[in-house]
């Protein structure tokens, strides 16, 4: 970046710790009454009936265009793409996958509560965009690749996933594992910069596992990046293939099978503000020269086709119901121990896509209305680390306009003990919140060789509910007891529990019930279908969250997904 940031940065990241005043209840309303003004002034009813007559005429369209293509048969041949595309098949299974995703939104441990169904259905959408501009706007791994940020929280349109790090400039480029790319770029001031190549996609048989990272510690630097164009910084170049070639002073490896292979840029700043990024390009490469060009042999951009666009249809609509399902499954976990910072299990991160210098402590929060989580913590010896707190569906909340987390360059650690931080969180860091989900990261725990040290030990961290200042004056001014009584606490805390406990039973007895008949119909659905043999016959040990016998051009895409999420719902006895 050059000259002087957005005023949104500064007033996030400056060192004083200030943040943005949250909007007030006044404010909020205007919004609200102004958006309704904008709203569509369409009936239900008009919209109803317009859905209705454009889904008739597409239909008879497409049955007189089948009619042609039927009589004019011999004139030509066309391959199946072109057949899906033309005949509309892709759409219709584009769509159809979904509308399924939005079976996230019910799965077992999904809050049901206006506010947070409404930021799932929002999260549905940001996939969606996010899975249009990696896979179609931004996928062209033979002639044009190009680094897009299929996660980043700090644009107007934000785009959050798994967890996402508000510290971080997450970059990516859609490659084939069977080429062979060149990327070039200078280093910047940013505090971590790491790279990797990864194999196969979310919700892809395989997922999305990391194959290969290197860090900026462990690059080999151009040493005509001295007093170049670039004003002195240091530059680097970095070959991705499948084996290294002889020339190549830095190498990432990529993996042939299956092509679908993703390269991955990850900066993570102290202080936006006072830190340049690196700046980073990336090209075909052709045998053991250098690109010539951007487009690799100077042909440019490769021509949209119809199997293009299948393609980059299909693995939009994976990303949407696979990423969504996968992370839903991960918060319903947490939510086994919550208001506590387990370490995450390594491996499954990186079979997520997790950056392997990366210790990851995922876990999910509850509170009382006016009270707070108090979290100490004493970090391990690392480069970086973070604290952030998210929603349910794994959506960093918005660090642009609140104070949602911290880091090792923003945090100031006790006066008593420098190596001890004590981080306090509200349910008022985000209107409406008081149960989601956190992560701690601890970042740069591998050393500078390619072999990683042990997990480092596990964070010393104590969390526990305290009442607010505001709960404490409301307790004061109605003359009820005081929150710290421990008689009151211990009263509160056993009413609470088993309230909570009534209705999990309750809604888990329901849940059973839902789940039993969804995997009945989903069954009569498949009855004929392939998936219906091949689904029993994968492995029903694998360690994969998303592993997919469902991905055939013969099934129903939707109802593949409903019946793996009824499958894999967390209820006794449904499987």
């Amino acid at each position: 970046r050059a000259g002087k940031p957005p005023p949104q940065e500064q007033s996030h990241h400056s060192h004083s710790g200030a943040h943005p005043t949250p909007p007030t209840e006044a404010s909020t309303a205007a919004t609200a009454a102004v958006r309704r003004k904008m709203a569509p002034a369409l009936s239900p009813l008009v919209r109803s009936l317009m859905r209705t007559a454009l889904s008739v005429y597409r239909a008879l369209a497409l049955w007189v265009l089948w009619v042609r293509r039927l009589l004019a048969r011999g004139g030509g041949t066309s391959t199946l793409a072109e057949q899906r595309v033309a005949s509309g098949q892709a759409w219709d299974e584009f769509c159809d996958t979904l509308k399924a995703a939005g079976a996230t939104l019910v799965a077992p441990g999904a809050p049901q509560d206006p506010l947070n169904q409404a930021e799932g259905y929002r999260y549905l959408s940001r996939l969606l965009r996010a899975g249009l501009e990696n896979f179609i706007e931004c996928a062209d791994p033979e002639g044009a690749p190009q680094l897009c940020a299929i996660a980043n929280g700090s644009r107007a349109a934000r785009i959050c996933i798994g967890s996402d790090n508000p510290d971080n400039l997450y970059e990516n480029a859609t490659l084939d594992g069977s080429l062979e790319y060149v990327v070039t770029g200078t280093r910047g001031t940013v505090g971590y910069l790491g790279f990797g190549t990864q194999s196969g996609q979310y919700g892809g048989k395989g997922g999305l596992r990391t194959v290969d990272y290197l860090e900026a510690e462990q690059l080999v630097y151009d040493d005509a990046a001295a007093g170049g164009p670039s004003g002195g910084e240091r530059g680097f170049t970095i070959l991705l293939s499948a084996t290294r070639p002889a020339d190549a002073p830095n190498w990432l490896q990529l993996v042939p099978e299956p092509r679908e292979a993703m390269f991955i840029v990850r900066q993570t700043f102290g202080m936006r503000a006072s830190e340049q990024p690196a700046r980073l390009s990336i090209a075909r490469r052709h045998g053991a020269g250098e690109p010539s060009s951007r487009g690799g042999g100077g042909g440019g951009p490769t021509p949209l086709s119809a199997a293009k666009l299948d393609e980059g249809l299909q693995a939009t609509a994976v990303l949407v119901a696979g990423a969504s399902a996968m992370f839903a499954k991960w918060a319903a976990g947490f939510q086994q121990h919550t208001n506590q910072l387990p370490l995450f299990d390594q491996r499954r991160s990186n079979e997520a896509g997790g950056d392997p210098n990366i210790r990851y402590y995922h876990s999910y929060w509850r509170l009382p209305p006016g009270f707070v989580l108090r979290v100490t913590a004493h970090p391990p010896a690392c480069r970086c680390w973070n604290f952030q707190l998210n929603n349910h569906w794994m959506e960093s909340l918005d660090y642009r306009h609140h104070p949602v987390h911290t880091n090792s360059t923003l945090a100031r650690p006790n006066a008593s003990d420098p190596s001890l931080y004590t981080r306090g969180s509200s349910c008022r860091a985000r209107p409406g919140h008081v149960h989601d989900t956190s992560c701690t990261r601890a970042a740069g725990t591998r050393c500078s060789s390619r072999t990683p040290t042990r997990t480092p030990t596990a964070l010393s961290v104590a969390i526990s509910s305290a009442p607010s200042a505001t709960s404490r004056a409301r307790c004061a001014s109605d003359g009820s007891a005081s929150p710290r009584t421990p008689t009151a606490t211990r009263c509160r805390t056993r009413r609470q529990t088993s309230s909570r406990s009534t209705s999990s039973c309750a809604a888990a007895s329901e849940e059973r019930t839902l789940l039993k008949c969804g995997v009945v119909w989903a069954l009569v659905r498949m009855k004929r279908t392939n998936l219906y043999r091949n689904l029993f016959r994968s492995d029903p040990c694998s360690t994969n969250d998303l592993s997919v016998s469902y991905v055939s051009s013969s099934v129903s895409t939707s109802t593949a997904i409903y019946l793996y999420l009824c499958l894999t719902a967390r209820a006794p006895g449904v499987v």
